[in-house]
Order: structure tokens, then C-alpha cells, then sequence
């Protein structure tokens, strides 16, 4: 949960910072508009810019907000005083892994904390339940008595006198409660199966969690190539030519606006599939219960191999 907060605070600095620098350049171009107003232009592009500038201040301080509510989330993971701010967070987009659904299938099996509860539940039902089967069976018990005399004092000319006494001993003891022994064994048999269920149930839902983090990391991964490598720098280069066309005269205000508005959406688009993608690594090594790095090695290993 801290992982996943931190990620989704760290979005948020990014959302914050792109906005308010989309907005600060927008406030660059109100006074040459009022020029051009004064000068005799059409008050429309000022007005329409300033609508612009309006929704966007709205989206900053919808966006200022939510720092304080994610900022305080996190607080109380970590114990921290409720009216605590935190600073913003140092990350980055991540590389595209590749990552093998078979081992981190295994790796739940043999890891997951919630799996292997049930394990050591089953385990426990399995040992209450031959205890019952041999409460079931009678209770034979031997022994060997041997008694040391040493040298006779009195009577030794008694017959035998001086030899040390032995003797064996052998009890059965007979099981009566015959009815109550098989309802405890009828119980644990029922336990166990109740709890191989539960366990079953519990890894198909946990290898339905993984397959639906895989495929939501790949989108993500796809998401992250399709704007970082090829919508993002065609956007830049849209609000390149409408700058220049505004100020050469070739274009109006609307059409530098919509491609400045297009760009802030591809950059917040762009950093929301990369906190995306965090998000599902941490998941992923929630459910695997360890690294996604040794995750990653082990099956690079299991290749070579």
C-alpha cells in the first residue's frame, strides 16, 4: 500500500508540474493578445484564452488538493502526524521487463504468505487426524522390572537369597469411546477437505490477480513506448508550428491553445502509464512475494539451463 501511494503522490508532482507550466506559458500570451485588443483586434482569442487559463487554474488546484489527501494517506501508513506534507518523491518511468508468468505462478505457490497458512493449517488437521485414528486402536504397554538386592544379610542361606529379582509386565489398554473417536476423525477429514478448498480457491484467485497485473502491466509497457516514442514528440512539434504560425499571424489563438492542450494530455497520459506501471510491478511482487529482480534471474537462468 505505501508502494502503491508513493507512485500514485509521485503522478501527481508530475500532473502538477506539467499544468502549471502549460498554464504559465498561456499567461505569456494574454498581454500580447490585450495589445492586439487595444490595437483595434478581436477581443474573442483574449477572451476565449482567459476561459483557457481558467479551466486550467481549476485542474491546479483540483490537482493541489489531492496532494494534501494522497500526502495524508500516506502519513498514516507510516505513522507520520496527519497535517504532515510530504516532500515530493524522486522516480522516474521504468524500462519495459519481460516477465515470465510460469515462474511467478511457482513463486506464489511456493511463497505466497496466505498460501502457505493454509498449508501449515492442512498440515495441523492431518497430524489432529491420525491422532484420532490411533486413539481407535487398543494401547499395549510392556515393561521389565529388575531389582538390585546386593549381598543377602539376613537368612542368607535362604534358597535363592542374594539373586536379583525380575520381572516383565504387559498391560492393554482397550479403547471404549469407539463413537467419538470416529467423530473426530469424521470431523478433521472434513476440516482438511473444507481447508484444501479454501487453499484451492485461494491460489486461483491469486494466479487470476497475477494474470490480470501481467496484462495490465504489458498495456501499460505499450502505453509508455506509444507516447514516449512517437505521440509525444509528434504533440512538441504541433505546438512548435502553432507558436510560430500565432506569431507570424498565419494562425488563430484556438488552434495554439488545442495543441497546447493536446500535449498536456499526452504528458499526463505518458506519466499515468508509467506510475501504471509501477503500480503492477508492486502488485506482481506482492502476490510472488519476492523481487521482481531475482524473478527475472531465475528465470534467465531456467533459459539457459
Amino acid at each position: 500500500r505505501v508502494s502503491l501511494g508513493f507512485f500514485e503522490y509521485g503522478f501527481v508532482n508530475r500532473a502538477i508540474d506539467l499544468t502549471r507550466k502549460n498554464r504559465d506559458w498561456l499567461m505569456t500570451l494574454e498581454p500580447v493578445i490585450e495589445e492586439k485588443v487595444k490595437a483595434g483586434g478581436d477581443i474573442n482569442p483574449l477572451l476565449r484564452l482567459k476561459v483557457e487559463i481558467g479551466k486550467i487554474d481549476d485542474a491546479l488546484q483540483s490537482l493541489q488538493q489531492r496532494r494534501l489527501v494522497d500526502s495524508a494517506n500516506l502519513s498514516e501508513l507510516m505513522a507520520l502526524p496527519y497535517d504532515t506534507l510530504l516532500p515530493w518523491p524522486t522516480w522516474d518511468a521504468p524500462g519495459v521487463i519481460n516477465l515470465d508468468g510460469s515462474a511467478l505462478a511457482r513463486a506464489i505457490e511456493a511463497d505466497n504468505p496466505e498460501l502457505q497458512v493454509l498449508v501449515h493449517k492442512v498440515d495441523s488437521v492431518k497430524a489432529r487426524w491420525e491422532v484420532a485414528r490411533r486413539k481407535s486402536y487398543p494401547d499395549i504397554t510392556a515393561g521389565l522390572n529388575y531389582i538390585v538386592l546386593g549381598d543377602p544379610e539376613v537368612n542368607p542361606t535362604t534358597p535363592d537369597a542374594g539373586k536379583d529379582p525380575w520381572g516383565v509386565t504387559i498391560g492393554v489398554t482397550i479403547p471404549l469411546q469407539l463413537k467419538r473417536n470416529k467423530a473426530a476423525r469424521s470431523e478433521m477429514t472434513f476440516a482438511r477437505t473444507a481447508l484444501e478448498r479454501t487453499y484451492e480457491q485461494k491460489l486461483n484467485e491469486l494466479k487470476a490477480d497475477l494474470r490480470s497485473s501481467l496484462a495490465l502491466l504489458d498495456d501499460a509497457n505499450r502505453r509508455l513506448e506509444l507516447y514516449g516514442d512517437e505521440l509525444l514528440a509528434l504533440a512538441e512539434q504541433a505546438v512548435e508550428n502553432s507558436r510560430t504560425s500565432y506569431e507570424g499571424g498565419r494562425t488563430g489563438i484556438l488552434e495554439v491553445i488545442d495543441s497546447e492542450r493536446s500535449l498536456l494530455e499526452l504528458q499526463l497520459l505518458y506519466w499515468r502509464a508509467a506510475a501504471d506501471a509501477w503500480q503492477h510491478r508492486v502488485t506482481i511482487q506482492t502476490l510472488a512475494n519476492r523481487p521482481i529482480s531475482v524473478i527475472t534471474e531465475a528465470a534467465d537462468s531456467d533459459e539457459h539451463e
